[in-house]
């Protein structure tokens, strides 16, 4: 007998970006969070389906005033998707620190890299031997 196959889990070492920063995630899902926009933005279609197809029919519907409860229901799941969801459609967490994905080299200004930008080596001056 075979085993199931799992799903895969975040490589920490791999270097992957999440496919949004969590700024524009809660941006998104504050301002058209009963669309689903923030859903569909981090990878996660199906529940921005589900989101979109809620808010969409609480508009057309929010002429005969059942569409008002709906409309709600997506706005307050989009606010709890906006403190609650920490990583994207991959299981990349939003907030990975660049450390995590290989980029931890960081440049000041008296680093080699910031003093010489063009990566070239530099003479040493000629007085400075003597």
């Amino acid at each position: 007998m075979s085993t199931p196959p799992t799903a895969p889990m975040f490589d920490a070492d791999a270097a992957v970006q999440p496919k949004c920063s969590r700024v524009t995630y809660m941006a998104l899902a504050f301002f058209l969070g009963c669309f689903g926009v923030h859903n569909f933005v981090a990878g996660h279609t199906k529940k921005g389906f589900i989101q979109l197809g809620l808010g969409a029919a609480g508009f057309v519907l929010s002429v005969v005033l059942i569409g008002i409860p709906m409309i709600l229901a997506a706005g307050i799941w989009a606010l709890i998707d906006m403190f609650t969801i920490t990583e994207d459609g991959n299981g990349v967490p939003f907030d990975a620190a660049p450390a995590e994905h290989g980029f931890s080299e960081t440049v000041t200004p008296s680093s080699p890299i910031a003093s010489n930008p063009g990566g070239t080596e530099q003479p040493e001056p000629a007085n400075a031997a003597a």
